[in-house]
């Protein structure tokens, strides 16, 4: 094949010269090769692929439904198109609506029972149960002082905690476009380095999400 001109490709779980069983001969041709140490798709290469895909379907998926995907589904690719998959065919045959409720509900089936992934609707309940409010409040368009501070700080967590995008932050918060995520996540950072007590909150609440999910 190689005097042929035909590409090959070897895969394996560690370095040539630890492949047991190998002769001299053939590792010194594999060397010859391209060597490349693949890890698992960082975020961006996993909504990458979720939107080659929805390209290929000519599917059109929103955003925040595709950034759920690539945020929850971190550790197998198939699983990842897998979920993909289970909501395009929903959506063909059954005329669901892609929302991130239907995200939601694929990525608890495919997610292993003991798999908890930190996610905004998660921050937004605890930072509503903080502020003592409900949380619907949080993504309503009030603009009561106590519900506008528990809003910015579940935004700053968000932009903290989690690798959605300022866009898909305010899509979660009620449409908000990202110029008043990044107002939101401003004026938390602005009172952060201005007093110390809510400073430590702050990191008091982040501590409590990352050990707590």
């Amino acid at each position: 094949m190689h005097q042929n001109g035909k590409q090959i490709v070897l895969t394996s779980d560690r370095p040539i010269n630890e492949i047991v069983g190998l002769e001299d001969r053939l590792i010194s041709r594999f060397k010859w090769g391209l060597i490349v140490d693949i890890q698992s798709p960082d975020f961006e290469t996993r909504l990458a692929i979720l939107r080659k895909k929805c390209d290929e379907s000519e599917l059109d998926i929103p955003a925040d439904v595709l950034e759920y995907l690539a945020v929850n589904l971190v550790d197998n690719v198939r699983e990842l198109e897998g979920a993909l998959t289970k909501i395009m065919a929903q959506v063909t045959f059954t005329a669901a609506e892609p929302t991130i409720d239907l995200a939601r509900n694929i990525v608890a089936e495919i997610a292993k029972p003991d798999k908890q992934v930190l996610n905004i609707d998660r921050i937004v309940e605890y930072c509503a149960s903080i502020f003592d409010i409900q949380k619907d409040h949080i993504r309503a368009k009030s603009r009561k002082r106590n519900i506008v501070k528990a809003r910015q700080v579940a935004m700053y967590l968000s932009k903290q905690l989690t690798n959605h995008s300022l866009v898909s932050i305010g899509l979660h918060f009620g449409g908000r476009d990202h110029s008043t995520v990044i107002h939101g996540i401003d004026a938390i950072n602005q009172q952060i380095n201005e007093e110390p007590i809510f400073k430590s909150k702050i990191d008091s609440m982040k501590k409590h999400l990352e050990y707590n999910q």
